[in-house]
């Protein structure tokens, strides 16, 4: 098929709060690494694919569901 690779990007978000699993000797400091999209290489161009953003979903779903029950109340009269 297109016989590009990919690798995974992310964005970094350091919080030294946060208590470790307990795997290995640590020095991240509660880092966590949240992926943002992946960067496909192709033999004609590289593109990068950002995955889908989950705080814009979470907004249109509450604008939905607020829609739904001032419709859903209109309707009733």
């Amino acid at each position: 098929m297109g016989g590009g690779s990919a690798t995974d990007d992310a964005e970094e978000d350091s919080g030294e709060a946060s208590g470790g699993g307990g795997e290995g000797f640590g020095g991240g400091g509660g880092a966590q690494a949240i992926p943002l999209g992946v960067v496909e290489v192709s033999p004609d161009e590289t593109n990068f694919i950002r995955f889908a953003d989950r705080g814009r979903l979470a907004r249109i779903l509450a604008v939905g569901v607020v829609f739904g029950l001032l419709l859903g109340r209109l309707l009733r009269r």
